[in-house]
C-alpha cells in the first residue's frame, strides 16, 4: 500500500514533481547574535528598540498568517509555549 492509500482521508493534497521545497524570504543572519546587530543596524533600529521591533513583526506576520487561512478556508492555530 502506498502513504496515499494509507492516508486518503487525512490527506489535503499532493506536490508532485518535487522533492524538496524552497521557502523564499528567509532571512539567515537571523540564526546568529552578529547577524541580528547587523539587520538591526541596517534597519536604524537601536538595540533598546528591539523587543518593540519585534512584537511588531510578529503581530504582524500573525495577521497576514490568519488573513492567509481565511482566504484558504482554513483554521488557524497557535501554539503557545511557556518558560518557566
Amino acid at each position: 500500500m502506498s502513504f496515499e492509500e494509507i492516508y486518503t482521508g487525512k490527506l489535503l493534497g499532493a506536490i508532485r514533481g518535487f522533492d524538496r521545497l524552497r521557502f523564499r524570504g528567509t532571512i539567515r543572519e537571523l540564526n546568529t547574535g552578529g547577524g541580528i546587530t547587523r539587520i538591526l543596524n541596517y534597519l536604524r533600529i537601536l538595540m533598546k528598540d528591539f523587543k518593540f521591533f519585534f512584537i511588531i513583526i510578529a503581530k504582524s506576520l500573525k495577521l497576514k498568517a490568519k488573513s492567509k487561512c481565511r482566504t484558504a478556508l482554513r483554521s488557524f492555530f497557535q501554539c503557545i509555549i511557556h518558560n518557566e
